[in-house]
């Protein structure tokens, strides 16, 4: 009797519907790469993720989200590099790669309408490095990873900067992207481990790339 119970209580499951444990993991199901709902999350993973592979950085600690909202990647660079400032563009420009190639659209980072210091910052760093020469030093150093850009960075200012400021812009971009690109599987496992915006430790994000390339043999200045 107890087993034909059974079965009739599996039988009304299976015709009413999921039962209600499965209905709830069903609803709370971790959202699939590409598909991630919080821009905020994308955009500093975006950050982090560049940082881990920049020879400019000295160490990455981790990302610290904050109450009110916002998040801070936690990096220091060596300033002494000779690349110090265009690989500092490429990271400061990282979030909205990040968001760019996740999300097609871009929440932070300046634009729609946010405050936010990654645009202002990018601009007096690409500023400095037009002002230093030809940007064909850029492309000698990055060396791949340039195809035609699918965004212009430059355009996403009130006033669009003069063109050798630009092209510095959008090749600090399309470097960006490359690395995001070629880097996807970490990148989109570490923001799903962001999504419930816990702070994370380097351990963390060793955990999803791996150990870092560069051992920069000085410490920052």
């Amino acid at each position: 009797m107890e087993q034909f119970f059974q079965q009739l209580s599996r039988w009304l499951e299976n015709f009413f519907g999921l039962p209600r444990e499965r209905a709830a993991a069903k609803r709370t199901k971790s959202p699939p790469p590409g598909r991630l709902a919080d821009h905020v999350v994308v955009h500093e993973c975006g950050h982090a993720s560049i940082a881990w592979m920049s020879p400019a950085v000295f160490n990455v600690e981790g990302i610290v989200f904050h109450p009110g909202g916002g998040a801070t990647t936690r990096a220091s660079f060596i300033k002494s590099r000779s690349d110090y400032r265009s690989e500092l563009l490429v990271y400061t420009l990282g979030g909205m790669v990040g968001e760019l190639l996740v999300r097609k659209k871009v929440h932070t980072g300046g634009l729609a309408g946010r405050d936010d210091a990654d645009l202002p910052a990018a601009l007096e760093l690409a500023e400095t490095i037009a002002a230093e020469g030809p940007t064909v030093r850029l492309e000698q150093a990055w060396k791949r990873g340039l195809a035609e850009p699918s965004f212009d960075v430059a355009a996403m200012f009130r006033r669009r900067p003069p063109d050798a400021v630009a092209e510095v812009l959008n090749l600090a971009y399309r470097r960006g992207k490359h690395l995001l690109t070629v880097n996807r599987p970490g990148f989109d496992r570490l923001c799903r481990l962001a999504a419930g915006r816990r702070d994370l430790s380097r351990e963390d994000i060793a955990s999803q790339f791996g150990p870092r390339l560069w051992a920069p043999g000085s410490r920052p200045t």
